[in-house]
Order: C-alpha cells, then sequence, then structure tokens
C-alpha cells in the first residue's frame, strides 16, 4: 500500500504537467489562429473603404439624377396645370 500511496501523487503530478503543456500548445494555436482571423478582418476593412469612395459617388450621382428629374416633373406640372387653368377659365366664361 505504501507503494501506491507514493506512486500515486507522482502519477498525478505527471498528468498536470501533461495537462498544462497541452493547454499551453492549444493557447499558442489559438493565438495564431486569432492573428490569421485579424489579419484577413483587416484585408476586408481595408477592401471595403475603398469600395465606400465608390459608393459615394454613386450616391452623389444618383442624388443628382433625382433632383433634375424632379426639376423636370415639376416644370411639366406646372404647364398641365396652366393648360387646364385656361380651359377651366374659357368654360366659366
Amino acid at each position: 500500500m505504501s507503494c501506491f500511496e507514493q506512486s500515486l501523487p507522482v502519477f498525478i503530478n505527471l498528468l498536470f504537467i501533461v495537462l498544462l503543456v497541452l493547454l499551453i500548445i492549444l493557447v499558442i494555436n489559438l493565438l495564431k489562429t486569432l492573428k490569421k482571423a485579424n489579419k484577413t478582418i483587416d484585408d476586408v476593412n481595408q477592401k471595403l473603404n475603398s469600395l465606400d469612395g465608390m459608393f459615394s459617388m454613386i450616391d452623389q450621382s444618383t442624388d443628382f439624377i433625382v433632383k433634375v428629374n424632379d426639376k423636370i416633373l415639376s416644370f411639366i406640372m406646372d404647364k398641365v396645370n396652366k393648360l387646364f387653368r385656361k380651359k377651366e377659365e374659357k368654360e366659366d366664361e
């Protein structure tokens, strides 16, 4: 029994050492993975920033087109309203 009592703490200590080594290896691998993920995220952010300028340009051009379209439509609507007013004035007379 004394042999078992002496060898058990040594065996448990060896298991703890193996567990500690495995945890250290796992943490190192996780750090490598995080570095790769961070690099990928930075690359995606850089590409999105380059596309942001293009989207801004598209947004400005669509705003300009909408303003021109609104002016044309208001001009046409004014002419149509004037035409109907003239017809109504003629009918009233």
